[in-house]
């Protein structure tokens, strides 16, 4: 199928006080993707759990998603991309054959799932960090909520709203969505989509992107403390290979 197919499924508008925002309409988009770029102000990976279903089915569909962060992730979610290789062979490929396994695993292990879909070259986070003229401030940061998601036909949906990819922004929080299509709205998308790629490849002067490159997820540790770095004074040029040495 194709985002065509499920046009009737998917609304205009969303809010959380009407609508399951996963069952409504996450899962839908993400079964029939195979690319994601999301940008997002927060990210947890029990994001992963609550929409498990549809991100089995975006794995399925050999799927890839990026992922631009605008704050550090939590300890856990950090633990699993640093021993990302380890977890490489998680799934093995008898196992990913089993859908309703899989689907399983992340509702209960969506943590190691993270690192799991970073070592496959599933799933590439980055952190975007905001910058002023007088260098770094813990008081500003990138915080916008945008979703983009393409098919195997290049149909495009893109969704832009409060929501963070994070379990909380999906299922519990008061939150809205406005989505568009690219076969009926695409004037209102292009400039979403050469935002998220001009921010992805660094291109925007107010914004530091730090890469996680497979060379340098040992370095993962440290990036939970960035914020503290610079809200206590560490100079930038401290950074080696794009991550503070602490």
């Amino acid at each position: 199928m194709s985002f065509i197919d499920i046009d009737k499924f998917i609304k205009a508008t969303y809010k959380s006080t009407n609508n399951d925002l996963i069952l409504d309409f996450y899962n839908i988009v993400l079964s029939e993707s195979v690319k994601y770029d999301r940008i997002t102000g927060f990210f947890s990976s029990s994001s992963l759990a609550v929409a498990a279903s549809g991100i089995v089915n975006l794995i399925d569909n050999n799927g890839h998603m990026r992922l631009l962060c605008g704050s550090t992730l939590n300890d856990e979610d950090t633990d699993a991309i640093l021993n990302a290789d380890d977890l490489k062979n998680l799934i093995n490929s008898k196992f990913l054959k089993d859908i309703d396994n899989i689907e399983n695993k992340i509702i209960d292990d969506h943590v190691k799932i993270l690192g799991w879909m970073v070592a496959n070259d599933i799933l590439d986070i980055k952190i975007g960090v905001k910058k002023t003229k007088s260098g770094y401030s813990s008081s500003s940061m990138l915080h916008s909520k945008i979703g983009i998601l393409y098919d195997s036909n290049q149909n495009i949906i893109t969704f832009d709203g409060s929501v963070n990819e994070t379990a909380n922004g999906w299922i519990n929080n008061i939150e809205s969505l406005k989505v568009f299509k690219s076969w009926k709205d695409f004037k209102f998308m292009q400039e979403d989509i050469d935002d998220f790629n001009k921010y992805w490849e660094g291109k925007e002067d107010s914004l530091e992107v730090f890469d996680i490159p497979e060379a340098s997820k040992k370095c993962l540790g440290t990036v939970q403390n960035l914020w503290e770095c610079w809200f206590f004074g560490i100079d930038f040029e401290e950074v080696v290979d794009g991550f503070f040495v602490l």
